[in-house]
């Protein structure tokens, strides 16, 4: 399981193994900031990563095979796959790319400001992309709102030990976080 740092220290991984066969990962890493937040996300992520070579002996696995692959499968390496590009669990990452997505003008417009591209960052290391956001989110935090809101950003969707989860129950967590951190900045913006 990798953490925040070693996603940082050793960047993205660059293929994955599903039975026994390696697939190269050529794919953009900012597809993360596009695909998590949606609720529907590992087939297409999984896909649009692996190199077009290895995308079409995957496809055929998933839907040709004599014995194809389950989706169960395919969920657990995309999961995996984000848990390694970034150090967190899959529902913490959607949460904090899906709140750079909505503030785009206003979170790429503060970065670039400072001479960061964020985008760039996001290709290249998802991790520190990450990690800029909930830096960005919990600046100027108390030590009880900081935990309140790790806590929205952090706690697992109640459905994650299930074997699916429902792409409405994850609209609902992103709904939730989202509500979540209006009222931390408007508490913000009081005080």
């Amino acid at each position: 399981m990798s953490t925040p740092f070693e996603a940082a220290v050793h960047g993205p991984p660059t293929e994955y193994v599903i039975d026994g066969l390696t697939y190269e990962v050529t794919g953009p890493w900012t597809l993360l900031a596009t695909l998590l937040p949606t609720g529907d996300w590992e087939l297409p992520l999984l896909l649009q990563l692996t190199h077009p070579e290895d995308r079409e002996a995957l496809e055929d696995r998933i839907v040709g095979d004599a014995e194809p692959l389950g989706m169960d499968v395919v969920e657990q390496v995309a999961q995996a796959l984000v848990r390694a590009a970034t150090g967190l669990d899959w529902w913490a990452a959607a949460r904090l790319f899906g709140w750079a997505v909505l503030h785009w003008v206003e979170f790429d417009g503060s970065l670039s400001r400072d001479g960061v591209d964020w985008l760039a960052m996001l290709a290249t290391a998802p991790g520190r992309a990450a990690g800029v956001v909930y830096a960005r989110l919990v600046d100027g935090a108390g030590e009880r709102e900081r935990a309140a809101f790790d806590a929205t950003v952090f706690l697992p969707p109640a459905s994650v030990d299930s074997a699916s989860v429902p792409e409405s129950m994850v609209q609902d967590e992103s709904d939730a976080f989202m509500a979540a951190f209006g009222a931390h900045q408007a508490q913000r913006a009081d005080g």
